[in-house]
This record gives structure tokens, C-alpha cells and sequence, in this order.
């Protein structure tokens, strides 16, 4: 499976503009991707075998395998937006310390929605949604970042980052409609990228990089 990223995309659209994009099959999309056809309001058409399931099919309801694992998944990363801000916090950076107990709050909202089947409610990031704008190409984290004076809070955010895709991914395939043959909890998904695109604006500013 290959995933799209923002930069790849951004290339394809400088070279020559378009109004809608078709993902070709076994092709994901990066969240910083998806927002970069968002902000150009360009159509996304998604290939039918990306949206088939290449498992079995899955019997929605609550004695469905994907359907139990997901709240564990959920709170798995409810606890890790903790440990991270913990870990930053002794690092002595308490301004983004406190940007990551806002995206842990926010992503409560998600786990609560998605606890007490009801629809999620506007997240609100104080700010923070308005930078995602304004990202520039996607970056890879590597062992050359560790050598930076926050090499370790990068490391962390950046686990945090891949830990949300995860659960983007499980939210898929737990509410996964066979029939319609697209994801009945969409509200879950826009959060959860949502979350992913702030935590890449957060990880952008500790790198010091410039639009």
C-alpha cells in the first residue's frame, strides 16, 4: 500500500493544475495531503478496491472483533497524549506542553463520541486550526532529528502522529459499511485527521522550519 504525500501532490499540481484528483488503486492519502486538496476545494475521487475491504467482510455490531479493539486503541492513545505531554513537560517546555493537553482534550471529544455512539462536536484548537493552512511539505522523521535539542519531543510527537493514523485506520474498519461500501462514522475520521494535521503544525514549529 503506498501513501500519497502532500509534497508528492503539491509537485503533480504545480506541473500542471487540476480540479479533481483520482487515487489510484492501493494509494492512501496523507491527512497533509487531503488538507492540500481541501484548501484548493479539488475533488477527491477514491479508487472502488481502495474502498473494499481485503479481509473477510466484517459483521457491524458490538460482537464485531474491529469493534471491540477499537475503544482499547482509543485509550491507548488518550494515555499516550499524556505521556508525551509529560515527558515534554520535564523537558522543560511547558507552552508546548500545554499545546498537546489541548489536542489530548480535543481528542477526549473523539474517544467520547465515538464511546457513547453520538455525533462528534465541532473541535475547537484556539488558534491552532488556522496554521494548518499554512504547512508546508510533509517531513519524515529520522535519526538525524534525535541529534537536535529536542530531538526527543520530536521523537514523541512523532509517535503520537503515527499512533493517530493507526486509529484512523481502526475507526475504518470498525465502522466500515459494506453495503455503501464507505465508513458510517466519517465525523470520527475528520477529527481524527484533524488531530493528525495539528500535531504535524506542532512538530513543524519544534523543527523551526518556514513556509
Amino acid at each position: 500500500m503506498k501513501f500519497l504525500t502532500e509534497m508528492e501532490l503539491r509537485d503533480l499540481y504545480n506541473k500542471e493544475s487540476f480540479a479533481t484528483f483520482v487515487l489510484q488503486q492501493d494509494v492512501r492519502i496523507t491527512p497533509g495531503a487531503r488538507q492540500f486538496l481541501m484548501d484548493r476545494k479539488i475533488k477527491l475521487i477514491e479508487s472502488p478496491a481502495n474502498n473494499r475491504k481485503p479481509k473477510e467482510k466484517t459483521v457491524q455490531g458490538p460482537d464485531s472483533l474491529n469493534t471491540l479493539r477499537l475503544p482499547i486503541l482509543l485509550e491507548k492513545i488518550n494515555s499516550l497524549f499524556l505521556l508525551v505531554a509529560a515527558e515534554i513537560l520535564h523537558s522543560g517546555d511547558t507552552a508546548l506542553a500545554k499545546k498537546v493537553m489541548l489536542l489530548a482534550k480535543c481528542f477526549q471529544k473523539i474517544q467520547k463520541a465515538e464511546q457513547q455512539q453520538i455525533v462528534l462536536e465541532q473541535l475547537q484548537f484556539l488558534g491552532l486550526a488556522e496554521e494548518i493552512e499554512n504547512q508546508w511539505e510533509d517531513i519524515e522523521i529520522t535519526q538525524t532529528h534525535l541529534g537536535l535539542k529536542n530531538g526527543r519531543e520530536i521523537a514523541w510527537l512523532n509517535y503520537l502522529r503515527v499512533s493517530l493514523q493507526e486509529a484512523e485506520l481502526a475507526i475504518r474498519e470498525a465502522y466500515w459499511d459494506e453495503q455503501k461500501q464507505r465508513c458510517s462514522r466519517q465525523d470520527l475520521i475528520d477529527g481524527v485527521n484533524l488531530v493528525i494535521s495539528l500535531v504535524d503544525v506542532i512538530m513543524k514549529k519544534c523543527l523551526g522550519g518556514t513556509k
